[in-house]
């Protein structure tokens, strides 16, 4: 048996949930360790615990658990976190540590040469951790194992291929929702992916990364059974009890025969509210009715960019005005609340490019409006753009890199219209909740905000959007970011 520890910062994470089921089905031990901080909860700077005491704590639990295998996971916005936690047990122990997730996966080189890490994990880690765990138990060398690049003690590095994806997801255990449970981080409403793998290749996104990290490695796009994702519910819910289900996949309704017969199924044995993100592009008259007799009660799709050049032309979403209209007259006639995802700061977006995002949403009566500042992630097709046109220095490339700075409150790229695109960001959620004779005046309004320079202000536009932005919500985030902040402290006690 092998005692694998997580240690994580964020909020419950189906990865790890996995990778911890499939390492205990196989009779090896896990465990995790959480940061309580509040601001992975509500996009806030208020961090709300204090780190060197959090770091006793994690210190104690590494000397109790004494594990044999430390892991991370890591996205952009955490991979500095996640660098100091290991250079920490690197001083305190010599266990090794391996690291994942998107941020690892995208730049396996730089973390490895820059962080105390000993191994990064590429893509999907279920196969490749199990392999290490038994090379790991048996006292084998494990620097030939797919999907796991290795830094040896000179600092070379050993990459080793990719292996074959699992197409048969029904084949992996189901999540192992316990290890977060003990933070009090499950409640009563279960987040579900019910497949893998995106089609699109947006140039905002890194999906075409992982494509071609499995380019003849199998299929690309996989989807488990209805039957397997309903089992899954049935055991959250004689668990943990259930009242709603987030389904966290980025096209739910890619797939319309999948989604029919599962909508069914699921009418006719939960028939619980449930929140779904879909693409315009897949929404049919037949689609809507299937999720609104399944009890459907909201859906997110990107609209992104009001502007065909920009949301076409720069972002490769390939999205008529016309399917964004379509489909969301039929999510809204259906009585579905309708979320969008919206950025400003694109690359040659203008305030006309960007007052047309603003009344794209008002015209299709947007319920809820989630907006944020262009960033350009690492392994994205834009990051290259926006460096190979000089709209980002030489310093800010390599913050980008190892996931420095914020992505909030300012524009990381030379943008001409940087202070607009700040407010439009701040102020569109509030717009959209105002009266008409209001949003009538929404270009001005956004010109003069960009003349008020006021910390003050940004603070109170992005606490009043953080509300506004999960305002369904809010209750049950606020009550689980407290619960987990009170477990930890009990979790971790001496």
């Amino acid at each position: 048996m092998v005692r694998v520890l997580f240690t994580y910062k964020g909020p419950e994470a189906l990865g790890i949930e996995y990778l911890s089921a499939y390492l205990k089905k196989a009779g090896h031990q896990t465990d995790l360790l959480i940061d309580p901080s509040m601001d992975v909860y509500l996009n806030s700077r208020v961090q709300g615990a204090n780190q060197e005491r959090v770091m006793e704590r994690f210190l104690l639990k590494v000397k109790r658990f004494k594990p044999d295998l430390l892991a991370f996971s890591a996205v952009t916005n955490t991979i500095q976190w996640n660098s100091e936690i290991m250079a920490r047990y690197r001083e305190y122990s010599d266990v090794p540590i391996i690291i994942g997730g998107v941020h690892p996966t995208i730049l396996p080189e730089q973390v490895l040469k820059r962080t105390t890490a000993d191994m990064v994990c590429l893509g999907e880690g279920e196969d490749a951790f199990l392999e290490l765990a038994g090379r790991i138990e048996a006292g084998k060398e494990y620097k030939d194992i797919a999907n796991i690049w290795v830094k040896e003690k000179n600092g070379s590095i050993i990459r080793n291929d990719m292996r074959p994806l699992r197409e048969n997801l029904d084949s992996l255990p189901l999540p192992d929702r316990d290890i977060f449970a003990q933070y009090g981080m499950v409640g009563n409403r279960a987040y579900i992916i019910s497949g893998r793998g995106c089609p699109y290749q947006c140039t905002y996104c890194f999906n075409h990364v992982y494509r071609e990290l499995y380019r003849s490695k199998g299929k690309w796009v996989r989807r488990r059974s209805s039957e397997n994702v309903l089992e899954e519910l049935r055991q959250y819910k004689a668990k943990y009890g259930l009242k709603t289900v987030h389904f966290m996949d980025d096209d739910f309704t890619l797939d319309a025969k999948w989604l029919k017969e599962f909508c069914q199924r699921y009418k006719e044995e939960f028939n619980l509210p449930f929140h779904a993100l879909i693409r315009a592009n897949d929404v049919t008259p037949e689609v809507i009715l299937a999720l609104k007799s399944a009890n459907c009660r909201d859906l997110g799709f990107g609209l992104e960019a009001g502007a065909p050049e920009i949301r076409n032309g720069v972002m490769k979403r390939n999205m008529t005005d016309e399917t964004i209209l379509y489909a969301a007259n039929l999510i809204k006639k259906a009585g579905i609340n309708l979320s969008t995802f919206n950025m400003f700061g694109m690359p040659g977006e203008t305030p006309n490019h960007m007052m047309k995002t603003v009344n794209m949403n008002y015209q299709i009566k947007t319920d809820t409006i989630f907006s944020y500042l262009f960033y350009p992630f690492p392994g994205t097709q834009l990051l290259d753009i926006c460096y190979s046109e000089g709209m980002i220095t030489d310093e800010i490339y390599e913050d980008i890199l190892n996931g420095r700075g914020g992505y909030h409150l300012k524009s990381v790229i030379n943008h001409p219209y940087e202070d607009f695109a700040r407010e439009a960001k701040f102020i569109l959620p509030l717009l959209n909740k105002a009266p008409q004779f209001i949003k009538r005046h929404s270009q001005k309004i956004i010109q003069i905000s960009t003349k008020m320079k006021s910390r003050l202000k940004n603070d109170m536009f992005q606490g009043i959007g953080n509300l506004l932005f999960y305002a369904w919500d809010f209750p049950y985030r606020f009550k689980i970011m407290n619960r987990t902040r009170r477990q930890f402290w009990k979790v971790t006690a001496p």
